[in-house]
C-alpha cells in the first residue's frame, strides 16, 4: 500500500512471463490515452508512483515505463496516440545521465521530445506531493523545454570554462540531433543550437555530416555481415563519400511559406509603427519569391496593398486557383491552441502568437534573406565546379566565351 512514508520505491520489479513483457507494455497506458489525444502531448515517467501522483495532481496523460530501459515497442505504442513525448526527469545526476539515452531513442523512432527536470532531490511524486496540484501543473508549464536547450544547458555547467568538454558536449547534442529521420527537422535544430551555442552553422552540419556518414557505414557493415558470407574486412565496404548537403532551395521555401503564413494571419498587425504588411513590402522590396505559389499571393498582397486594400484570407480562398485555395486553408489552420481554461481555472498565463508578431516578423525577414543568400552561394559554386576544365597535371577554367559540353 502506497503511503507517505520517504524513500519508498518507484516500482517493485515483477517477473516476466509468457504474457507480460516489461518492454513491450507501458504502465497507465489504458487510462491515459484519450488524455494524450486531447492534449496531443505524452508524460513519460520512470515509475508507477510518479504515475499515480500525477493523476492525482489532474495530470492524466502520463504513462511509465516502470524502470525499463525504453523501448522501440514502447515508443511505438506513444506514437499512436501522439508524436510529442516529455520527460520528466528526477533531479538528481544518475538519473538524468540514465534518462539521456532513452531521448536519442525516441529521437530516432521520430518524435518530438521535451524535457522537464525536477530540482535537486526531486521526482514527479515526491514534487507535486510538496507544492500541490495547481503550483505542479503550473512548474510543468513553465519548466518545459527542448532537448537542444536542454542538453546544452546540462553540458555547459559540466563543461564549466574547459574548452575540451564544450567541444565534447557539442559532439553530444549534434549526435542527438542525427537520430532525427527527417532532415528539415535537423536542419531546424542545427539551427537553433548554432544559435544557442554560438557555432557556425557549417561546423555544425560537418560535424552532423561526419556522424550521418558512419551510421550509414555501419547499417550497410551490418547488412553485408548478416549475410551468409565468411568475415569481411573493412575494404569490402562500400565507400560513402556524399556529404549530407543543406537543400537550400527547400530552406529558401520554409521560410516563405512563413512569409506567406504571417501576412494570412497577421496582416493588419502593429509592426515597427506600421502594418506587418507595410514591413514586409519595405524590407522585402529587393526580394522576389521563388515559390510559384507563394509568389502568386505576395504579388496579390502587393497589389492591394497599392491600392489601400489588405487583401484577407477570404479573398484569396474566393478568387484563386485551387492550389492557392489549398495553401491559404493550410497556413490559417491553428495546428495547436492552448485551452482556455489554463487561465480561468489555474491563473497560468503564457505569450500566445499573436503577442510575438513584431519578433517573428523580424526574424523571418532575416532569416528568409540569409536562406536566399545561402542558395545564391550554392548556386555560384556549382557554376564554378561544371566551368572547370580538367587537363592532366592541371585544372584549368573554362573561358567564358566556350559554350557548354
Amino acid at each position: 500500500m502506497l503511503g507517505k512514508e520517504k524513500n519508498q520505491p518507484k516500482y517493485i520489479n515483477s517477473p516476466e512471463t509468457e504474457i507480460y513483457h516489461k518492454s513491450d507494455v507501458l504502465y497507465g497506458l489504458y487510462q491515459a490515452k484519450n488524455a494524450i489525444r486531447q492534449q496531443d502531448v505524452c508524460y513519460l515517467v520512470e515509475g508507477y508512483t510518479d504515475v499515480i501522483s500525477l493523476h492525482q495532481a489532474d495530470v492524466e496523460n502520463v504513462v511509465s515505463s516502470s524502470g525499463t530501459a525504453l523501448t522501440e515497442s514502447q515508443i511505438k505504442l506513444i506514437r499512436r496516440f501522439t508524436e510529442n513525448i516529455t520527460v520528466l526527469f528526477d533531479g538528481d545526476t544518475a538519473g538524468i545521465k540514465a534518462a539521456l539515452r532513452g531521448i536519442d531513442m525516441i529521437l530516432k523512432g521520430g518524435l518530438n521530445v521535451r524535457v522537464v527536470l525536477f530540482p535537486d532531490g526531486e521526482d514527479p511524486d515526491s514534487y507535486s506531493r510538496k507544492v500541490g496540484t495547481t503550483e505542479f501543473q503550473k512548474f510543468l508549464i513553465d519548466h518545459t523545454q527542448d532537448f537542444v536547450s536542454f542538453k546544452a544547458g546540462l553540458f555547459a555547467s559540466q563543461a564549466a570554462g574547459d574548452p575540451i568538454k564544450k567541444a565534447e558536449s557539442i559532439k553530444e547534442i549534434v549526435t542527438s540531433i542525427a537520430q532525427i529521420p527527417d532532415p528539415v527537422k535537423r536542419s531546424v535544430y542545427i539551427q537553433e543550437t548554432s544559435s544557442l551555442l554560438k557555432i557556425p552553422e557549417e561546423v555544425l552540419l560537418s560535424e552532423l555530416n561526419k556522424i550521418l556518414i558512419q551510421e550509414r557505414r555501419k547499417t550497410q557493415t551490418d547488412k553485408l555481415r548478416d549475410r551468409d558470407a565468411p568475415p569481411i574486412s573493412e575494404e569490402t565496404i562500400p565507400e560513402i563519400s556524399e556529404p549530407v548537403k543543406i537543400d537550400a532551395q527547400g530552406m529558401v521555401e520554409l521560410q516563405e511559406r512563413e512569409t506567406i503564413r504571417l501576412l494570412l494571419n497577421y496582416a493588419e498587425k502593429e509592426v515597427d509603427e506600421n502594418t506587418l504588411s507595410d514591413f514586409f513590402l519595405r524590407e522585402l522590396d529587393d526580394v522576389t519569391l521563388t515559390n510559384p505559389v507563394y509568389h502568386q499571393i505576395y504579388e496579390d498582397f502587393k497589389n492591394g496593398v497599392s491600392k489601400g486594400e489588405i487583401p484577407n484570407s477570404h479573398y484569396f480562398i474566393q478568387h484563386g486557383s485551387e492550389e492557392v485555395k489549398r495553401t491559404v486553408t493550410d497556413l490559417i489552420t491553428m495546428r495547436y491552441e492552448p485551452s482556455k481554461h489554463w487561465g480561468d481555472k489555474f491563473k497560468i498565463h503564457f505569450s500566445k502568437e499573436d503577442e510575438l508578431v513584431s519578433e517573428l516578423a523580424l526574424t523571418n525577414v532575416l532569416r528568409l534573406k540569409f536562406r536566399f543568400v545561402q542558395k545564391l552561394m550554392e548556386d555560384n559554386l556549382q557554376k564554378v565546379k561544371a566551368s572547370r576544365v580538367s587537363v592532366p597535371g592541371k585544372i584549368w577554367m573554362k573561358p567564358y566565351w566556350l559554350k557548354p559540353d
